[in-house]
């Protein structure tokens, strides 16, 4: 916990050096906050069982996996990857795994910045939400193939719509193959929608529905017919720490989604505006969805950019500088910051320890009992046994 309060002091002192009218000081410090996002996730420690089979897979890669590709669980471009960062360049897996969540935090770095107009203020107070946004860590650093195609897709926002954009796509489509799915979004892009009550009727009836006896009635019937699928479509909020869990996400989604669609004014949109302001509809309407059917989690991972994104959008709709920038500390402090400590505390207490609680870099001052940490917890879950330490 001392190493995720000491990061976010840091992002946030940072944060104020950004709202100086020094351009170079704008540059450096948003920068910073970038490499400081990288080193959180980029050098994160013993994540998820997820990740040692990563490790597993990496280790013993040779020509013959990309030849005999079919008995490889992997898409072709994370095989190829893996390929070059052991047998060609002879990197050890936790440096492989750090260059890549570089690449991954550089494209979405470079995604976000062009998405606002190289806004130097915006874009550090993007990333600082990214942060402070639990959900962000559980499952973009987790999925080690997904993080590499949602950081290109997140790159690849400001050409939706042209053949760059589903060039992109298709490379991400490499990596994880939940991408293709991306392709359809332009399509929803250009479905017009000129009020903003069929956006907060949807934020509004969607949780109704989703926990309405109609909708578990309809679960049921439709259960036997999914097979393996079955237990994707069962709600993790079976569990104590699922429901509250779940139950505080669903909040800050309704909240959020209700206050973002006040507060913007959908004349005042620019096209790129536009965009954002659509897929953040498009994220909120999903994670009110996922909180019911986990198996809609893969599909929001590519979209969690858009909740702060939301909300750096409303704050363009305040005009006083000195009144914006207070209050963006305010929902970075408390908003974010303190819903983001009881939730990874809640996780921490049930579920071991994984970032932001626990970085490559916190093995400098003290060992992390191997036991105490998530993957230790996970591999126990899932096979019974935990797998020897591998750092």
């Amino acid at each position: 916990m001392i190493f995720y309060i000491l990061f976010g002091c840091l992002f946030i002192a940072l944060f104020i050096v950004t709202q100086s009218k020094s351009l170079l000081q704008k540059k450096i410090s948003t920068t910073l906050i970038m490499i400081l996002f990288w080193i959180v996730g980029g050098l994160s420690y013993k994540i998820h069982n997820d990740m040692y089979i990563y490790e597993q897979f990496y280790n013993s890669i040779r020509l013959s996996s990309i030849i005999s590709w079919r008995p490889v669980d992997f898409e072709i471009g994370f095989v190829i990857l893996n390929y070059i960062g052991k047998n060609i360049l002879f990197l050890p897996f936790i440096l492989f795994k750090a260059l890549v969540y570089f690449f991954c935090v550089l494209m979405i770095f470079k995604g976000v910045d062009r998405v606002l107009i190289k806004n130097s203020n915006e874009t550090a107070f993007l990333l600082i939400l990214l942060y402070f946004f639990t959900a962000f860590y559980m499952s973009f650093f987790v999925t080690f193939r997904q993080a590499i195609a949602v950081s290109i897709f997140i790159y690849a926002i400001k050409y939706i719509g042209s053949v760059r954009f589903y060039f992109l796509i298709a490379v991400a489509s490499l990596f994880h193959l939940s991408g293709i799915l991306l392709l359809f979004i332009p399509l929803y892009i250009r479905v017009k929608r000129k009020s903003k009550w069929l956006d907060s009727s949807l934020i509004i009836l969607i949780p109704l529905f989703m926990y309405s006896p109609v909708f578990s009635y309809i679960i049921a019937l439709v259960m036997p017919y999914l097979g393996e699928f079955s237990g994707k479509i069962v709600s993790y909020g079976i569990g104590h720490v699922a429901v509250k869990v779940f139950g505080l996400m669903d909040a800050l989604h309704f909240i959020i989604g209700l206050l973002v669609i006040f507060l913007v004014s959908k004349k005042a949109l620019t096209k790129e505006e536009s965009i954002i302001y659509k897929l953040f509809i498009l994220y909120v309407i999903l994670a009110l969805v996922a909180s019911t059917i986990p198996l809609m989690y893969r599909v929001l991972m590519y979209f969690q950019v858009f909740l702060p994104l939301g909300i750096v959008l409303a704050f363009r709709g305040i005009k006083s500088s000195s009144l914006k920038n207070i209050t963006k500390l305010v929902v970075i402090i408390s908003f974010f910051g303190l819903f983001n400590l009881y939730r990874i505390n809640l996780a921490y207490k049930f579920d071991g320890k994984f970032i932001p609680y626990h970085s490559g870099l916190e093995l400098v001052f003290y060992e992390i009992p191997y036991s105490t940490t998530a993957q230790y917890r996970h591999m126990i879950e899932r096979w019974g046994v935990p797998n020897v330490e591998i750092y």
